[in-house]
């Protein structure tokens, strides 16, 4: 609602901008800028495009590169953290004055998810950047108090945080370094208020559901198993993410049971089948 406030009280001034397409639309190429006066009147209309360099340079980029080439799997790990820390930046302006930041957080949430996955070779040293801000983010405003934190006043960027740390878990759960830092961006979902995560129960739902048919033979720990168990509990409290996941439950069990006497595959003695774990049967 106040996105669309906002773009009806600019609209005058961004109409020849949206019909330039993306790229132009999102760095605001051609648009004008208007200067105000202490009355706040109209004073002086300037055409940013004559004035900034910094945009003609944008402009270039924007019809000249591919930003695949420039966002994806990079094969200097310092040029990618480079672009990473950056990209990770963005999330939350210092002041945030227009409405649609939260937009453009999430677009490079984006970029730097796919950063990350694209290079999971290095994302020993990529994801701790992601948990850093994470944890950032989800602390409390005042350190030591019981104030809600900051990102929860922006449930959009908050709602692809979470979906973030699913996908990156989706992905990378194999890696065993990560698996620490995994566990711990897991954990901050279980303290998120349940007036957010109802909202958000088919995301949450499905995003678990999977990580646990993909990666339940990777849970060593009873930690582990307890973590996936409070999650499936929260995502089950709506009815939106119920049948996700009491789906990948079954999917497990299904999985994971032996074949009945006399059904085994030939060659099913040379097969090394994932088992599921006492805590993992215990949690299930």
């Amino acid at each position: 609602h106040k996105v669309r406030e906002y773009n009806q009280s600019i609209s005058s001034t961004s109409n020849s901008a949206s019909n330039d397409g993306f790229w132009r639309s999102l760095f605001g190429f051609g648009s004008k800028s208007v200067i105000r006066d202490a009355n706040n009147t109209d004073k002086i209309d300037v055409d940013v495009t004559k004035t900034s360099d910094l945009l003609e340079c944008l402009k270039k980029i924007a019809n000249h590169a591919q930003l695949d080439q420039i966002i994806m799997k990079h094969p200097n790990n310092n040029i990618a953290k480079r672009i990473l820390s950056k990209l990770i930046d963005c999330l939350l302006p210092a002041e945030i004055d227009d409405p649609r930041f939260e937009h453009n957080s999430v677009f490079a949430l984006e970029l730097a998810a796919r950063l990350l996955i694209s290079n999971n070779s290095n994302s020993t040293d990529l994801f701790p950047m992601f948990l850093s801000k994470f944890e950032e983010l989800f602390a409390p405003k005042t350190p030591g108090s019981e104030d809600s934190s900051l990102v929860l006043k922006f449930p959009y960027l908050l709602e692809r945080i979470v979906v973030t740390i699913m996908r990156a878990c989706i992905h990378l759960y194999d890696i065993v370094e990560l698996r620490i830092h995994l566990q711990k961006s897991l954990k901050l979902i279980e303290d998120l208020p349940s007036s957010f995560t109802r909202t958000i129960g088919d995301r949450l739902g499905c995003g678990l559901a999977i990580v646990l048919r993909g990666c339940f033979y990777l849970f060593e720990t009873s930690d582990e198993w307890s973590t996936i168990k409070t999650l499936l509990d929260i995502a089950a409290q709506d009815k939106s993410g119920r049948g996700f996941v009491f789906d990948g439950i079954a999917s497990v069990i299904d999985y994971a049971l032996p074949s009945p006497d006399g059904e085994e595959d030939e060659g099913a003695e040379n097969k090394i089948e994932p088992m599921l774990s006492h805590d993992g049967a215990e949690a299930m």
